[in-house]
């Protein structure tokens, strides 16, 4: 007497769920192989940052939209002896990376020396 198939196997959940697991990988890799690569610009041209040091904002802004880069300026900034206000003190990423086109470059600008306040002496 021939052998049956183990009863799960014939039940219609075990080989629809093998289909729909096999259509869920094949999906996967295509999304992973073509749609996130076009989708986060891995097809877009590169460029090389350009150094920005002592630059005013609207002259970065300038030099980085003629490489294709996106200026951003980091609200913080710094106390700088050397750098005057208003003037780029530091970018990221660094200038000479190779970048995506589009890709924004954030820079921080400096605030001017530091003021020192000196306590008052009694009277």
């Amino acid at each position: 007497m021939p052998s049956s198939p183990p009863r799960f196997l014939t039940r219609p959940f075990v080989p629809a769920f093998i289909i729909w697991c096999a259509l869920f990988l094949a999906v996967f890799f295509v999304v992973d192989l073509f749609v996130m690569p076009w989708a986060a610009g891995r097809f877009r041209p590169v460029t090389t940052v350009p150094y920005l040091g002592r630059l005013d904002t609207v002259t970065a802004a300038g030099k980085l939209h003629g490489q294709g880069l996106r200026f951003a300026v980091d609200t913080a900034g710094d106390y700088s002896r050397s750098v005057p206000v208003g003037r780029v003190l530091s970018q990221t990423p660094d200038s000479g990376s190779v970048v995506k086109q589009g890709r924004r470059v954030w820079v921080q600008l400096s605030r001017g020396p530091e003021p020192v306040f000196h306590p008052q002496r009694g009277r």
